[in-house]
């Protein structure tokens, strides 16, 4: 599916067909599954730039789009030319043979290929975090999620560390409780950037809500959330 954005086309055909084997299936054995579709439109524009007598690098920058092909929306990112352009010119790609299996070692047939890597970029809904702060310069966050071993708490801790200014191990981070807030699962690359957007929102209320508490007399007055930074700073203590 992630292959459709790859390049510029005013018509699609999508086609998936199945053939019942007596043997195991041969495909990925968990997520993700881009790779194999990937794969297919990749090895197809090679075989279109050898028809064509066109460098392959050269064929694919040509059919950039300037915009998703099927939604029209604008790509919030997208540096494949100049990857292109800079990966050919670190690896030696015009030192190539254009002339497929031109090349042998022995047994071996030598060749340089490239290829565009695609995946999806998914947030899904359902995200919402408790964010906590104390007096002496702590921070809790609180979501419902669960860890399979990608790093959850430790992600997410960076990620209101740099929202709040705060020193990493000032941050703490629970999980796996339904009496938290949030239904954010980990599947398809998508916790990470979920949870991440519910801090990003529950410290947006957080700073409305210090800088009303720091009232109009506040060289702060008037600013709003994305206005204003933190940084921790250490009290010393009260004799």
């Amino acid at each position: 599916m992630p292959a459709k954005s790859v390049y510029a086309s005013k018509t699609f055909s999508l086609d998936v067909e199945t053939v019942r084997l007596n043997m195991v299936a041969n495909t990925f054995m968990r997520a993700p599954g881009e790779a194999v579709g990937t794969f297919g439109l990749e090895s197809a524009m090679d075989e279109l730039a050898v028809e064509l007598g066109m460098d392959p690098i050269e064929l694919r920058i040509r059919n950039e789009p300037e915009k998703d092909p099927l939604t029209g929306l604008p790509f919030s990112q997208r540096g494949i030319v100049r990857a292109w352009r800079d990966g050919a010119a670190r690896f030696g790609w015009d030192r190539r043979r254009a002339t497929p299996a031109a090349r042998r070692e022995g047994d071996w047939l030598v060749g340089m290929g490239c290829a565009t890597g695609t995946y999806p970029y998914y947030r899904m809904p359902g995200g919402a975090a408790r964010l906590t702060i104390t007096r002496d310069g702590r921070a809790t966050v609180a979501i419902a999620a669960h860890e399979m071993g990608m790093g959850t708490a430790t992600a997410q801790a960076q990620v209101a560390a740099e929202r709040l200014g705060l020193p990493l191990e000032q941050v703490a981070v629970l999980y796996g409780d339904t009496l938290f807030p949030g239904t954010v699962l980990a599947g398809g690359s998508q916790q990470t950037a979920a949870i991440g957007a519910s801090i990003i929102a529950a410290h947006r209320a957080l700073v409305k809500e210090l800088l009303k508490l720091a009232g109009n007399d506040s060289p702060l007055a008037g600013l709003g959330p994305d206005q204003v930074g933190g940084r921790w700073r250490a009290l010393r203590p009260r004799r």
